[in-house]
């Protein structure tokens, strides 16, 4: 057949629907319909720092909630891929059906927000009235979790010989129907190795006896412990951690229990040092014993006896506006307790304040800006005159500026923050120039939201 009747005869099969030919002149008996072939292209984890997984008419694949999900559908013609434009000259309609929503486009994305097993189905109707039909399972995983229940987060009971096995016990979550699991028991002296020292694999749904003796020296020990769970599949997995926990064991003897004190000062990158003190009161007031420091981080430790009320006070003397509440806890016998960090903050804005009432002679106009605290943050500050941001002289701990911005009546006004971002006051200042001396007075508090002129 030559070209012409070719392309006749292709058109023919195009336009052709149900019994009907291109004329009684057709001859198609010796020419096969062509053959439209139908597959499911899948593309998930396209986070902008993730490796796509690309899978092509999958039976079933593993995503996790909240997880981009690329669908498109792709077809062949007599088994060779042909582009989505060609394919809409062979199908009538198509359409995606994912747990009850329906989509007619050819390609799009979804994600699934609840765990468990869903489908998605392509279904293409084409001109000759066949209808092709591809199904994909899609497990979405139940977000994998694992959490410490015994021993509690620095129990500090333990036996040190363990007499009686020390019970472990966590919970797991996010362990599907199609998944496996192992979990795996850490413990370590040091909480900073605790991932290096793997005790072994055990069962995710049991708990766990730990048996001693757990120290040999005459003194009490604490351990660190956590888990790790991996979930699995025939080509997935997942891994998740548990917090780290402690334990201590009692004392093998003596009358007297262990406290640790670990203290930190927020926002202190100051070059000169503090004076801090550490005071230990008992609950009838009596001072116990008190340490000094003057470091902003650090931890003390040091023996007591058995109480309840222990009252742990920190007073910074060189930097007072770092403070902390009052700490009390009960010291069991022959224990070692954890006191949480005590961290000290600074929570008072900076302050400023006029050298003089009147400046004659002087060329400018200084201002004091005070803090006993974090320290100033001068890349913060900002000298509105009327209003006006102005190019002042930052000279730590003052601004000076220049007399020849007051003209007449004027309006003073500051924004300056500690290291700590606590801002100063609303306030401004009214500064009059009469013959080049300039007088000052306020503060007052600025009601507005602005800095506006003076009045």
């Amino acid at each position: 057949m030559n070209k012409y009747a070719s392309t006749f005869f292709l058109l023919c099969v195009i336009l052709f629907i149900g019994l009907l030919g291109c004329g009684e002149d057709s001859k198609i008996s010796g020419h096969p319909l062509p053959i439209i072939g139908q597959s499911i292209l899948i593309v998930t984890s396209e986070g902008a720092d993730q490796v796509p997984d690309i899978y092509t008419n999958p039976d079933s694949i593993f995503v996790d909630i909240g997880e981009t999900i690329k669908f498109t559908s792709n077809y062949t013609l007599n088994g060779q891929p042909i582009s989505g434009e060609t394919a809409n000259q062979f199908y009538a309609s198509h359409l995606w059906n994912i747990e009850g929503d329906l989509f007619n486009v050819s390609s799009f994305r979804y994600s699934f927000d609840s765990p468990g097993e869903k489908k998605a189905i392509l279904k293409t109707a084409d001109y000759f009235g066949d209808t092709l039909s591809d199904t994909v399972f899609i497990f979405v995983n139940t977000p994998a979790e694992i959490n410490l229940i015994s021993p509690f987060d620095r129990y500090n009971q333990v036996d040190p010989l363990l007499k009686n096995a020390l019970e472990m016990e966590w919970e797991t979550k996010g362990i599907d129907p199609w998944e496996n699991s192992n979990c795996y028991l850490y413990i370590d002296t040091d909480k900073a190795k605790v991932w290096d020292n793997l005790q072994g694999v055990v069962n995710c749904s049991k708990k766990v006896y730990l048996h001693g003796p757990l120290t040999l020296e005459d003194t009490s020990s604490t351990l660190y412990w956590a888990m790790q769970m991996t979930t699995f599949t025939a080509d997935s997995y997942e891994e998740v951690r548990s917090p780290i926990y402690s334990f201590t064991t009692l004392l093998p003897q003596g009358d007297s229990s262990v406290v640790k004190i670990p203290y930190s000062f927020k926002h202190y990158h100051l070059e000169d040092s503090l004076s801090t003190d550490i005071i230990l009161i008992n609950a009838a007031g009596d001072t116990l014993k008190k340490f000094q420091t003057r470091t902003p981080y650090g931890s003390i430790t040091t023996n007591v006896k058995e109480q309840n009320n222990l009252q742990i006070v920190v007073k910074e003397n060189r930097h007072s506006e770092y403070r902390h509440d009052v700490v009390k806890v009960d010291i069991p016998a022959h224990s070692t307790v954890f006191v949480d960090s005590i961290f000290m903050v600074d929570s008072i804005p900076p302050m400023l304040e006029f050298t003089k009432s009147l400046y004659s002679t002087e060329a400018f106009v200084n201002i004091a800006v005070l803090d006993n605290g974090s320290g100033v943050n001068w890349g913060s500050l900002q000298t509105f005159v009327n209003g006006i941001d102005v190019d002042a002289i930052y000279m730590p701990p003052f601004i000076m500026i220049p007399k020849e911005v007051f003209m007449g009546k004027a309006k003073i006004s500051f924004f300056v923050e500690d290291n700590a971002r606590n801002a100063s006051s609303p306030l401004f200042w009214k500064a009059e120039n009469i013959n080049n001396s300039v007088a000052i007075s306020g503060p007052f508090i600025d009601t507005g939201n602005s800095y506006g002129q003076a009045e």
